[in-house]
């Protein structure tokens, strides 16, 4: 009885084993790139870097919008929802790096050439200027005659 319990017992669990093996639906490792080399898929990281702040020189961030722009279909992903989804935020981290440069431009122009901006600089430098001159002025008014040492 004993033998024949445990031939059962043997035989029961070889036959669960191979259900479960064949029952099971088989599982693909996903592949995260179709077709990206490493040169690109460097690229496609530095891209991701810069549009997120990155010290980035604005002719490294146009060569990287234009080459994001440049690429056709999809490189990572298959579904066809997916696949568009991946386009389209490719294409928002290339808007990204194109807002960089634009507000780069502008930060420049603000700095050097921007007339509104040169002029409230002047205002307030003749502001500082007129109010360090009344606080010295209030302060020599508050020297009691002989007591400046002779310094003024």
């Amino acid at each position: 009885m004993k033998f024949s319990l445990l031939t059962s017992l043997a035989l029961c669990l070889c036959q669960t084993h191979a259900f479960t093996t064949l029952s099971a639906p088989s599982i693909r490792p996903r592949t995260f790139a179709l077709a990206v080399t490493d040169v690109e898929t460097d690229n496609y990281f530095r891209a991701i870097e810069c549009a997120e702040g990155s010290s980035c020189s604005m002719e490294e961030l146009e060569t990287l919008a234009a080459d994001l722009e440049d690429v056709e279909g999809c490189k990572f992903e298959e579904e066809a929802e997916n696949c568009d989804r991946e386009v389209q935020d490719r294409l928002d981290v290339a808007h990204m790096l194109r807002l960089r440069i634009e507000l780069q431009l502008r930060m420049d122009y603000l700095k050097k050439e921007n007339l509104f901006a040169s002029d409230v600089q002047k205002s307030h430098d003749l502001d500082e200027r007129r109010r360090f001159k009344e606080m010295l002025q209030a302060n020599r008014d508050k020297v009691i005659d002989g007591a400046d040492l002779g310094l003024w």
